[in-house]
């Protein structure tokens, strides 16, 4: 009624001005979501606008009598007058989905006319390309939202009534931050605000995890879904017109371009992991304006939908907003829905081509500030540039309205800094730190289980300086390990230290160790467990110190300069030119290579992401016979990581690696071989299943090559319309050689040296078969690998391995 009054009141204004602005918003009529970049055309002209990614409009007209025509790919087209719009919809208009059972045929000219316009926009790919710019800084509102819809909640209290709503945000999370970036890849993200509808422990987390699965323009080949772990191809692509069918739908004009509207999809008979959806194209310099983006892959069980807008800043195109919503199911309990994931990005004070300077820079790639979540919801209005939603802003008022919560928000601002610590290894008190990875250690076969602690200065309250030590007691040896670290970090970055250190503790014999990313805290060496087919692992008790230096000369690199001295006694029976302990001093040059390696770096949690590569490791070694060393050797060792991606049949990833030793060296010195067979790892990290038909610590040498390549078809080659049947496919093959110059030196121990070479093919099958558990799929899969060559067995049962790859969520 009150809109009606209002319309009335203004009604003669609008009647006598010349133009007038009509606004309104888009919505699909089935469930009520709003439409992104819908076509809106004047009728009987070829003016026209299209709608924002969040479904509104706004378009100059002269009467009340214009008609609107709506058209967007998969709806019904619909027509509305200026008056039906604004007096009789309010300013809503609801296009209502095709029915998908008709074929829609498409007659076209000799040739496509869409291509003339994508072969335009692959010309000027480069100069439109946000992240080919020099250097840009801007300030950055990012929304988190978590929703579940047609929610269902039994309460204790009374199991006859019941709650419904049809939708409802479960966690809400907002962030203001400054972004500069400066070619070729130094970027850096510091959040300045952070609130959200949880308290502040979840704000910390959520911010740990990397949101660049929104992505930052679209113009790469291949679009990384990281959550799914699957590449999609781009269709602004080279390759384009063999992979994808475009139609050009529409052609807006406004007073100085015009915007072309073409709708694309993969060919039918094409197999790869494609995208639909609609672009949106400028003719002034063939830039993308808007593009929405969704899996052509009907039937995965977790999809998404993109949708970008750019503006044009200095005549460059640049991302204005950018948001991506990911589908779920959740079934647990008493609660029943199909959710949502939604991240938004506002851009704002965009500043293109301007000197940046290097220092601020620094070696994390997103951080935030210590006061960053003590602003409150008042104070954060200021940095809100995106409205909210009645849902979102009903999950803050539901979540700040009980007592409980108040108690609960109090609790937090206390255990916040402790468990924000614990999830980090780092457990705050005062001005020390208790490192908890130290606390309880399921180690190794030899030790079982190891207790222990470790202590150091806290590292947020004197960042350049760093005094650690720990102690630990082995259940089963009944024997102590220590260690202990003390470094000044001549840098902010922590890239330029000097240190000290000692360490006396168990190691794995004949591994080598690469320079790690730059963390707070160092990863600990894990050790796997053996089980019954195999030779068991080697375990040292090693005692070590020495001095190093950390520095940063390149881009991308990472270098360490040390001199150390170490003693070896190994636990098992070996013995190499009558001594069965062993001493070295030795000059060490680590260097580390990781081109745009990102480390995210939020409170005390620490995360790297390596979205590109190649990532290579070099170490050089000069043993002396001086400062208690008994040993005259050189040793250098390499590993290089890189990944290769297809735009249709998965990515390949190679690992190349090698060593070269000279001079009399003992066992734990030399090169070893990793072999699955016959072990148990406890981390992650561990990547002792190279060799998935290699037993473990089974081959020696002092001069080594070996390469590991792996290719991950995903779905590309089989894609049953079965949702309990998904195979995703891998293939490897690993091959070795090596020599040893004096093997007869090495007593008491079995081992081979694989001089005829050591070769494996294998194939993997991830959702081999999936399960529907609620809601959610859970997938398990197989391996089976083949031991092949002149060191194969004769018993050709015995060169094959099935093995297990355990049960993971399928998407």
């Amino acid at each position: 009624m009150y809109k009606t009054l209002l319309i009335f009141l203004i009604l003669p204004k609008i009647l006598n001005a010349q133009t007038f602005l009509a606004k309104g918003k888009i919505i699909d009529e089935s469930d009520q979501s709003k439409l992104s970049f819908v076509s809106i055309r004047l009728k009987n002209t070829l003016k026209g606008t299209q709608s924002d990614i969040e479904g509104n409009f706004t378009i100059k007209v002269k009467s009340l009598k214009d008609t609107l025509t709506f058209s967007f790919m998969g709806y019904e087209s619909k027509q509305l007058s200026i008056n039906e719009l604004l007096q009789q919809n309010e300013g809503l208009v609801f296009l209502k989905q095709k029915n998908k059972d008709l074929n829609e045929v498409v007659v076209r000219p000799r040739e496509n006319p869409a291509w003339e316009i994508i072969r335009r926009v692959l010309k000027n790919k480069d100069q439109n390309d946000p992240e080919k710019l020099d250097t840009y800084q801007y300030n950055s509102y990012s929304k988190i939202d978590i929703s579940i819809d047609s929610l269902k909640i039994v309460f204790k209290k009374d199991t006859n009534k019941i709650g419904r709503r049809k939708s409802a945000t479960y966690y809400i999370q907002e962030n203001y931050s400054k972004v500069i970036y400066k070619k070729p890849a130094k970027k850096k993200e510091t959040i300045i605000a952070s609130i959200g509808n949880w308290p502040v422990t979840y704000t910390y987390i959520a911010n740990t995890f990397p949101l660049d699965i929104n992505p930052f323009g679209f113009y790469h080949e291949l679009f990384n879904f990281t959550l799914l772990k699957r590449f999609y191809v781009n269709p602004i692509n080279s390759k384009t017109f063999k992979q994808y069918d475009f139609e050009l739908k529409d052609t807006l004009i406004h007073k100085a371009d015009s915007t072309f509207i073409i709708a694309y999809k993969p060919y039918y008979s094409k197999n790869f992991e494609g995208l639909t959806g609609i672009l949106q194209i400028n003719s002034a310099s063939y830039a993308l304006e808007n593009i929405s983006a969704k899996p052509a892959d009907t039937l995965q069980f977790t999809t998404f939908q993109i949708n970008q807008q750019y503006s044009k800043i200095a005549n460059q195109w640049f991302p204005s907003k950018s948001e991506i919503t990911i589908l779920g199911n959740y079934d647990k309990n008493k609660i029943n829905s199909f959710g949502s994931l939604k991240i938004t990005n506002v851009y704002k004070d965009i500043i293109i081509n301007q000197t940046i300077e290097n220092k601020l820079f620094d070696e994390s790639n997103r951080e935030m500030l210590p006061n960053a979540t003590k602003i409150s919801n008042v104070a954060f209005k200021k940095y809100r540039l995106d409205s909210l939603s009645n849902q979102e802003i009903e999950a803050y008022q539901l979540f700040h309205r009980s007592k409980k919560t108040e108690d609960l928000l109090k609790i937090d601002s206390i255990v916040n800094p402790f468990l924000m610590g614990a999830m980090a290894g780092v457990l705050e008190i005062g001005k020390v730190d208790i490192l908890t990875n130290f606390l309880v250690q399921l180690n190794n076969s030899y030790e079982k289980i190891r207790i222990g602690i470790g202590l150091q200065n806290n590292q947020r309250l004197k960042p350049k300086f760093r005094m650690m030590g720990a102690v630990g007691y082995g259940i089963f040896d009944h024997k102590p390990k220590y260690q202990g670290i003390i470094s000044w970090h001549i840098t902010p970055d922590r890239y330029n230290k000097l240190s000290i250190f000692y360490e006396n503790d168990y190691k794995i014999p004949a591994n080598t160790r690469f320079l790690q990313p730059n963390f707070y805290n160092e990863e600990l060496t894990p050790i796997p467990y053996s089980i019954k087919d195999s030779i068991p692992v080697r375990i040292d008790k090693f005692r070590k110190y020495g001095i190093s230096l950390h520095f940063k000369p390149i881009p991308y690199t990472w270098w360490r300069i040390s001199l150390e001295n170490e003693l070896r006694i190994p636990q098992y029976n070996y013995q190499f030119q009558e001594s069965k302990t062993f001493q070295t001093s030795e000059i060490k040059l680590d260097i580390r290579f990781a081109y745009k390696e990102m480390l995210n770096r939020i409170g005390r949690i620490e995360n790297v992401i390596n979205r590109w590569y190649p990532i290579i490791n070099l170490q050089f070694i000069r043993a002396i016979p001086n400062f208690n060393g008994n040993y005259n050797y050189w040793k250098t060792s390499a590993d290089m990581e890189y990944q290769i991606r297809f735009k249709k049949i998965g990515f390949t990833t190679i690992n190349l690696n090698g060593g070269y030793a000279m001079g009399k060296i003992p066992y734990p010195f030399l090169f070893g071989a990793l072999g699955g067979r016959g072990t148990l790892s406890l981390s992650a990290n561990n990547n002792s299943d190279s060799f998935k038909t290699l037993d473990y610590g089974a081959y020696l040498s002092d001069k080594y090559v070996s390469l590991t390549v792996k290719h991950n078809f995903g779905r590309t080659l089989i894609r049953p319309r079965n949702k309990f049947f998904q195979p995703s496919i891998s293939i490897f093959n690993n091959l070795i050689y090596g020599a040893l110059k004096t093997p007869e030196a090495h007593q008491f121990i079995q081992f081979s040296t694989f001089n005829k070479g050591y070769f494996e093919v294998g194939i993997e099958i991830k959702d081999l078969f999936r399960i529907p558990i609620k809601k959610i799929f859970i997938g398990s899969g197989l391996g089976l690998a083949y031991h092949y060559g002149a060191s194969s067995a004769i018993n050709i049962k015995e060169n094959f391995r099935l093995y297990w790859l355990g049960i993971l969520p399928s998407f």
